[in-house]
């Protein structure tokens, strides 16, 4: 019995003997490394603003409405102020006046794009007024504009678009428009901004 306990406690030391070398040589006898890292990023800011007023929409949303006060512009062929008609806010025109307006485009975001501009011209009774965007070429339309580079981070664009009723056009056709009084007149603009790849 006494060599049955014996052999007993000796294969429990070998067993705790061998159980302590494997701690002990794993603690000593190994490499180790660690190495960590990350990254963040956040998402560049798309932004414009057409004559000061923020655009807010995504183009496959319906189209933000902004400002486009092209006739309220109006003035004598001369330049200027209009004191001849009984409405000078720009609801009526006649022949002899004119005006002009900026569409002042400004990419305040961080990535370069275009700009692109549909106009778009209701003048079903044929008003004689002539459109320009350069002051020299004089057209009873708007040239649309294709897409065109604005760069990031404040790139600005004015287009002036002009308008004018000759003073010294076809008297019949202007007395005519004139008995009539109801012939109208309405220009639209579209400017959609694209991001350049």
């Amino acid at each position: 019995m006494r060599k049955n306990r014996l052999f007993i406690l000796g294969i429990f030391t070998v067993m705790v003997a061998l159980v302590s070398l494997s701690l002990v040589s794993g603690t000593w006898a190994k490499y180790t490394s660690s190495v960590s890292g990350s990254d963040s990023a956040r998402v560049a800011k798309w932004e414009f603003t057409l004559n000061s007023v923020a655009v807010t929409n995504s183009a496959v949303a319906t189209p933000q409405n902004v400002t486009f006060d092209l006739f309220k512009t109006i003035k004598d062929t001369d330049g200027s102020a209009e004191t001849d008609l009984s409405a000078i806010d720009g609801s009526i025109i006649a022949p002899g006046t004119q005006g002009s307006f900026d569409l002042v485009i400004n990419n305040t975001s961080e990535v370069n794009a275009t700009y692109s501009i549909d106009y778009t011209i209701t003048n079903e009774d044929s008003i004689p007024v002539q459109f320009s965007v350069d002051g020299t070429n004089w057209s009873s339309s708007l040239e649309d504009v294709a897409a065109t580079p604005i760069a990031h981070t404040n790139g600005t664009k004015t287009i002036t678009v002009q308008w004018k009723w000759a003073f010294d056009g076809n008297d019949n056709v202007d007395t005519l428009l004139g008995l009539d009084g109801d012939a109208e007149i309405s220009v639209a603009v579209k400017i959609t901004f694209t991001q350049v790849d």
